[in-house]
């Protein structure tokens, strides 16, 4: 089977070495590469190193060590960078990214309360106008707030957007929002954090079940994605409670799942991202 990873972060705690040795152990054959150093703690959402300052004291950032590892090793990983939606050139960064070998998505953070604000009165218009017309994917970490980009679903009916970790769903309410997203085809689901935001206890975390199989009914397997985004697991742990999920854990749990047919798994484990991405 044709695995791929959604979302790792390379240089936070995994090299590109290291990260090479795990996937051929666990048949995980390429993935998709947030760099990322830290998380940002005490910074804006999209200014977890590594990122230069403009003059106009905004940040940029970038991804050095993705692109040396997509470039050394094509068919294993491909990269995305998160955009800082008040970057002032923000669409020429942008389209200069996307001729980039290897680069393929860009990734919005939610930032606090004005940027939510500017999300829900159509202020963040630009950056997605500019994936759109860049033919780049648009990952949102929406923080369980994936309703406030209805708006850009609907505007940009082109753009695949792509809901990271189960939308951050923190209650059942949150959750059901963000199904009822479904109901646009270029809404997409990363299917990532489960065991922590669903209250998984041990592998195979059975607990999770239900709410995957509600996400299948709404989404279907060809708009889910899995991601282990295992680097992140001790800080979701620590934000959410539950287990801490290793990388052949958050594999193996989706592959022992018995409510999910081969069919489903070519497609949540691989398939999915590669259609999105454009990596064929």
């Amino acid at each position: 089977m044709d695995i791929v990873d959604a979302q790792i972060h390379l240089h936070h705690t995994l090299d590109e070495a290291t990260a090479l040795a795990v996937m051929d152990a666990l048949t995980i054959r390429s993935a998709l590469v947030d760099e990322c150093w830290d998380f940002g703690e005490g910074r804006p959402a999209h200014a977890a190193r590594p990122y230069y300052q403009l003059p106009t004291g905004e940040y940029r950032p970038v991804g050095p060590g993705a692109q040396i590892a997509a470039m050394r090793n094509p068919d294993r990983f491909s990269y995305l960078l998160r955009m800082n939606p008040l970057d002032p050139d923000l669409e020429n960064w942008m389209s200069q990214a996307a001729a980039t070998p290897g680069f393929r998505a860009v990734r919005y953070l939610l930032g606090g309360p004005a940027d939510e604000q500017a999300v829900l009165d159509g202020g963040r218009r630009a950056f997605f106008a500019a994936a759109t017309a860049n033919g780049l994917p648009a990952f949102v970490a929406s923080h369980a707030k994936a309703p406030f980009f209805e708006r850009y679903l609907r505007e940009f009916p082109s753009l695949p957007i792509v809901f990271d970790h189960c939308g951050f769903a923190v209650d059942d309410d949150a959750f059901d929002a963000l199904l009822r997203l479904a109901q646009y085809p270029n809404a997409y689901l990363k299917w990532s954090h489960a065991p922590c935001l669903f209250g998984g206890g041990a592998f195979p975390y059975p607990e999770v079940r239900p709410y995957l199989d509600r996400a299948m009914s709404a989404f279907g397997r060809e708009r889910i994605m899995w991601a282990s985004d295992f680097t992140a697991e001790p800080m979701i742990q620590r934000m959410r409670g539950g287990p801490v999920v290793s990388w052949s854990e958050a594999l193996y749990y989706m592959r022992c799942n018995p409510d999910l047919s081969e069919t489903d798994l070519e497609w949540v484990l691989g398939k999915t991202v590669r259609t999105v991405l454009g990596w064929l």
